[in-house]
């Protein structure tokens, strides 16, 4: 294997974030759960049900389509924090 570790960590954690997003998107918030067990159950179902057709995740934008939209959103963030903290200093 080559390449950078860290930028190799990077994309596992990627990885990580972009499946735990997907199970909470599709099972998570789609559940009611009256107990942890059932939380729990309901994740194992889940790998369960997609470990059996598992398709692999591509990519719709490219790298400086998705930086550029990143850099935007910390700009909006930096304008938004910079008006909540003249609003909480008045």
């Amino acid at each position: 294997m080559t390449g950078d570790t860290s930028t190799l960590g990077s994309r596992s954690i990627i990885l990580v974030e972009r499946w735990f997003g997907e199970i909470t998107r599709k099972r998570i918030r789609r559940g009611t759960f009256q107990s942890v067990d059932e939380l729990i159950k309901a994740i194992e179902e889940y790998i369960l049900i997609n470990n059996q057709n598992p398709r692999p995740f591509i990519w719709t934008k490219t790298a400086d389509e998705i930086i550029e939209k990143v850099n935007r959103c910390k700009g909006m963030m930096e304008t938004l924090y910079y008006y909540l903290d003249t609003l909480i200093l008045m």
